[in-house]
């Protein structure tokens, strides 16, 4: 990477560095300053980052700036990508400019570009057309969420246009060679190096420009009207999702201000912010008609500009006025939010419902709003999709709430409690009042640590999840059983977070003598936090199996427990079970839950299997006083950022075929335990009487075994009796009696 770094740095090109397998860069002011120095940038370099350039006047080429056309295409129908080629032609990009293929593929690229002068950016052509596209590293807005269904959503499809083709410019950033998408996991590869500068000279046609639109009000204040390329912007995707689609809204003023801050600081000038906040297909837009009550949208510009622009200004550090030229300012956070309590506190108590004598009503709308805004509008409560709990964000004085982010605990609730009775008169409950108001509020910030941990691993490309018990764990056995089974196996770690309650009903258990570390592989492979091997009430449905919630791989131990015919079948139920009914966090009712874990079972044992219809959920792994639990704890990243790079590419099955099942079947069959019954039927096949005998039912069969009659006769001892006949080569076979038909066993064939 660092001669990537050297080679960019003597094109004059001013290069900063973003998050592993991301477009956010690394340091919040990458988009102000001078050019980094190349010593500066090889000692701040780690490995895994991605590099970014920025664009405009830090980057001078020559005697021009360097700019880029970024086309986007996210369809893989034949006829966009001819529409993107066509629409290239007209622009006049030049053909032979250096160009980028982006890590998405499908024929996206950065087109590099020399302008005369720094430009800003601008979308120049989008299709009409709306596609299905795998984005798992942008959240859902609206739209998509109406659309697409849950399942789909969180394994990560988006809508998005066919294709579009942006001019970015001037405060905007590109992603650089050999950098790794975000979303597909592949690099950005040069197809035209950049060599010749002036087949890079260009300079966006007339026609490609959107002619400004002025809008003029009856006072005479106007502003132009000019296209507002978000989507090719600085600017968070949770601004962009509150802005178009009002994606966490509560308060409409409120986050308009704070939309107009985000825009300001990353750069937009105030006809791109006025053109932006009055645009009426976005969820923020009608804000400033709806105040105003006109049409106009010159009246609309001049009412945000003097009731929202004018205090984003007072929230800035920097005393500049708006202006085109000025670049991006640094917003002092704690002036900022300040700023907010004292200008928007009025606002929101305004819209509490009080009783004629004054007070406020108890009523969840009045709560919601009191709970959002007492300790400022600025989010303070998530909700952990992982571990179904409720996290404080931040400290909140007026709760009495302190040591944040941390998970919220009963006592907290008392304190809500109390707070919303000594200052606001209001007697609430917690079950119906409180904690629905603060799961409603928590679920408007949902987050996902173990999908955060995996999106944010970087694989090194070395392949090792299909070898790993056997080099880490020292597993011994068939090459081409290991090899299914220590790559299914993590990858079905990654497909039950990244897609809860998908089908994975198989246990992986680790055998090996007592005190080689069976139990100490789980714990490192999910880690302490999110292991666990507390005692499971199966089947019972108790509220001790909460302690799956938050938990990642779960060790079921000494399988001797499992010796009955109920508690073998109640054990085959619970792992075929995609979903766990168990009581909600908080509260007092039950709910399905959908399975984020995985199982593994240890054992000290060489025949414990017994029951041949259920064996297919139990992989069997002898493992070894071998075990490096070092080297295993060293490269654990890297195994779970390769099962995650598979489980995105696709085509990847965690079940076994038919044929590969085969394989599976000779090692399980190798853990077969023989009881007395077992052998009782053995012997009694190598007499007189068993030899000859060809057809038979399972009733008169066991009254042949003077052995057997001891043994209860139940259900347990039947499905003990047809597991032995079929290990000694018998099957059942329908056959008529005196015209009736009747099931027999007889010998197979």
């Amino acid at each position: 990477m660092i001669k990537y770094i050297e080679a960019y740095h003597r094109l004059g090109w001013a290069i900063h560095f973003l998050r592993p397998k991301s477009k956010i860069p690394i340091e919040n002011g990458w988009s102000k300053g001078p050019r980094k120095t190349l010593e500066s940038l090889k000692s701040g370099y780690r490995d895994g980052y991605n590099i970014g350039v920025r664009l405009g006047a830090a980057s001078k080429v020559g005697e021009g700036f360097l700019s880029a056309v970024d086309v986007d295409i996210k369809s893989t129908d034949a006829a966009h990508v001819a529409e993107v080629e066509e629409a290239l032609r007209r622009l006049d990009v030049p053909a032979d400019a250096p160009t980028v293929m982006s890590g998405r593929g499908g024929g996206s690229k950065h087109i590099y570009v020399i302008v005369p002068n720094p430009l800003k950016g601008m979308l120049l052509m989008r299709s009409p057309e709306l596609v299905r596209v795998y984005m798992p590293s942008v959240a859902p807005n609206r739209r998509e969420r109406a659309e697409i269904s849950v399942e789909d959503l969180k394994a990560g499809i988006r809508l998005r246009a066919a294709w579009e083709i942006s001019f970015m410019g001037e405060g905007q950033q590109v992603v650089l060679p050999p950098s790794v998408h975000p979303d597909t996991l592949k690099r950005y590869k040069w197809s035209k190096p950049f060599k010749n500068l002036k087949a890079a000279f260009w300079v966006p046609p007339k026609s490609a420009m959107v002619s400004p639109e002025v809008a003029r009000d009856e006072s005479g204040a106007k502003f132009k009207v000019v296209p507002v390329d978000l989507y090719g912007s600085t600017l968070s995707d949770n601004i962009i999702s509150q802005l178009v689609d009002g994606d966490g809204v509560v308060d409409r003023s409120s986050a308009l201000f704070g939309v107009a801050i985000a825009m300001r600081k990353s750069g937009f000038s105030e006809d791109e912010i006025l053109s932006a906040l009055t645009d009426q297909r976005n969820f923020l837009g009608s804000v400033a008609f709806d105040h105003t009550g006109s049409k106009d949208r010159a009246r609309a510009a001049e009412w945000v500009r003097r009731f929202t622009l004018r205090k984003a200004k007072k929230a800035a550090s920097s005393a500049d006025d708006f202006d085109d030229g000025g670049g991006p300012v640094v917003i002092d956070e704690a002036k900022n939010e300040a700023l907010i309590n004292s200008d928007l506190e009025d606002d929101w108590k305004n819209k509490l419902t009080r009783k004629k004598s004054g007070g406020v009503e108890r009523t969840f709308e009045n709560i919601l709003l009191i709970l959002s805004n007492c300790n400022g509008p600025k989010p303070f409560i998530a909700y952990n999709d992982f571990e179904h709990n409720l996290y404080w964000l931040r400290d909140m004085p007026m709760l009495e709430v302190e040591n944040t982010p941390r998970k919220i605990e009963e006592v907290d609730f008392i304190r809500v409690r109390y707070y919303l009775s000594s200052k606001w008169k209001m007697e609430v409950k917690e079950s119906s009042d409180i904690i629905p108001a603060l799961e409603r509020l928590a679920h408007r910030n949902s987050f996902h640590p173990v999908r955060e941990f995996l999106k944010g691993l970087v694989w090194d490309g070395k392949p090792r999840i299909d070898t790993w018990l056997k080099d880490y764990l020292g597993a011994s056995g068939p090459d081409d059983y290991l090899k299914l089974v220590s790559s299914k196996f993590l990858l079905a770690m990654v497909a039950r977070v990244m897609v809860p309650g998908i089908k994975f009903d198989t246990i992986l258990i680790l055998e090996g003598a007592q005190g080689v570390g069976k139990s100490t592989c789980g714990r490192i492979l999910a880690g302490e936090e999110w292991f666990a091997d507390t005692h499971l009430e199966i089947g019972r449905g108790s509220e001790k199996n909460m302690a799956m919630f938050g938990k990642w791989v779960y060790e079921l131990g000494e399988l001797a427990a499992f010796k009955t015919a109920k508690s073998i079948e109640t054990l085959k139920q619970f792992l075929s079970s995609p979903v766990d009914h168990l009581r909600v966090p908080y509260g007092r009712r039950y709910a399905d839950f959908k399975r984020q874990l995985v199982f593994i079972g240890t054992t000290n044992q060489t025949n414990y299997l017994n029951d041949t219809t259920g064996n297919r959920r139990f992989w069997p792994v002898k493992v070894s006083g071998a075990l490096n639990h070092k080297k295993f704890e060293d490269i654990r990243h890297q195994l779970l950022a390769e099962a995650y790079f598979r489980w995105c590419v696709g085509n990847e099955r965690l079940w076994l075929t038919k044929e590969e099942d085969k394989i599976a079947d000779k090692i399980r069959n190798s853990r077969m335990e023989f009881d007395d019954i077992h052998r009782a039927v053995g012997e009694f096949f190598k007499g007189e009487v068993g030899e000859k005998l060809n057809e038979f039912t399972l009733r008169d069969f066991v009254d042949l075994i003077p052995e057997l009659d001891g043994i209860k006769r139940d259900r347990y001892m039947s499905i003990k009796m047809a597991d032995s006949l079929r290990r000694l080569g018998y099957h059942q076979k329908t056959v008529r009696v005196k015209g009736i038909p009747c099931k027999r066993w007889v010998k197979k064939e």
